[in-house]
């Protein structure tokens, strides 16, 4: 049930993770950790997408940023293909941005603020972006059939 707390608990003082399981006579398993995270000054952030479904190359992506502490200014940056395809900042809660061809099929959104006291405070978040391809790609065997040890061509062919 989306948005209900099903279960409530109170981790001890110590503890540095928490396991979850989860399963219905035999049929069906979940299984969730939870790893406790430090901050000296108890300041937190989380990032969620509101913008619904898998958006398309060029769909404008909005995500919402809780926050524990106010903060002056979020930065974030889009990582995807392991390489940061965009970033910038915004001093409202709200982050909204066009999804390009780069961001496709999957990036993170990472968010962060630094705090008066020179703490960072981050999350990220996984999104996919539907790909989109603006040129034809076709790919095909030379040959339907073949040896072992036969050579083979591949058709290529590209705008």
């Amino acid at each position: 049930i989306r948005g209900k707390a099903l279960v409530t608990t109170q981790p001890p003082a110590k503890a540095v993770a928490m396991q979850i399981d989860a399963n219905t006579a035999g049929q069906a398993w979940v299984s969730k950790t939870v790893l406790a995270s430090y901050s000296p000054s108890s300041s937190f952030i989380h990032v969620e997408q509101t913008s619904p479904g898998t958006p398309a190359v060029g769909d404008r992506v909005e995500f919402k940023v809780n926050s524990t502490e106010r903060a002056a200014n979020f930065y974030y940056e889009v990582v995807a293909r392991d390489k940061v395809v965009f970033s910038d900042y915004t001093g409202s809660s709200t982050i909204t941005f066009t999804a390009t061809p780069m961001m496709a099929p999957a990036a993170r959104l990472l968010v962060y603020q630094i705090l008066a006291n020179a703490e960072v405070a981050a999350d990220y978040i996984p999104f996919d972006v539907a790909p989109e391809y603006p040129h034809d790609v076709t790919a095909a065997f030379a040959t339907d059939e073949a040896a072992p040890g036969d050579a083979v061509d591949i058709d290529l062919t590209t705008e």
